[in-house]
């Protein structure tokens, strides 16, 4: 089991690396290949009109970059923490299902508010946890 985890750990490095090297090539650099020009379900998007639970053709590159960088940042949480259902994988895939589903300024809008709550959702989880082992402690 101790060897999974520190192939994990390896292995979300270089997942973590390579979305890193994806952001910068598909978002940075702009490119845009048309392989990756697929339909995909939207809740909103927002580029010159405004679509709403709608199926829009888009380029799937940034979103791709994003998935293997957070699929790295949680083999690399499981590799240290030793499982998948930690507050922090749980943000992530809330993240994950929000980066897919917004398209254009909305995905921007939902990554400001995703980064000002996550920090004040972690501290009342960690706190929760906290106060709970305690009272258990006491009640024993």
């Amino acid at each position: 089991m101790k060897r999974i985890k520190g192939l994990s750990g390896a292995v979300g490095c270089v997942m973590i690396v390579a979305g890193l090297a994806g952001l910068y090539f598909f978002v940075y650099l702009g490119h845009k290949p048309p392989i990756l020009q697929w339909p995909v379900p939207t809740l909103y998007s927002q580029y010159i009109e405004t679509k709403l639970f709608t199926i829009i053709r888009n380029n799937q590159g940034d979103e791709l970059s994003v998935l293997v960088y957070t699929l790295g940042w949680s083999l690399l949480m499981y590799s240290r923490m030793g499982g998948f259902f930690t507050p922090a994988s749980i943000g992530i895939l809330i993240f994950l299902i929000g980066y897919f589903l917004l398209h254009g300024t909305a995905v921007l809008g939902f990554m400001v508010i995703y980064l000002m709550l996550s920090p004040l959702i972690l501290l009342y989880t960690q706190t929760y946890k906290i106060n709970n082992s305690t009272i258990n402690n006491i009640k024993s």
